[in-house]
């Protein structure tokens, strides 16, 4: 079962924010905090970050 991006703690946002930036998979960090890569690419999207996790 996977988890609601929404039931992750700011904590674990700023986590994913900071791993897509490091050139982690958004797959990759999907299946670590147990959520979809729509889910981990939706929440990089609302933070104002491009592909590769690089904030605009």
């Amino acid at each position: 079962m996977t988890r609601s991006a929404s039931r992750l703690t700011p904590a674990q946002r700023e986590e994913i924010v900071a791993l897509a930036a490091s050139g982690e998979g958004i797959e990759q960090i999907g299946q670590c905090f147990g959520i979809t890569r729509q889910a981990v690419r939706g929440l990089l999207r609302r933070r104002g970050c491009r592909q590769g996790g690089s904030v605009s």
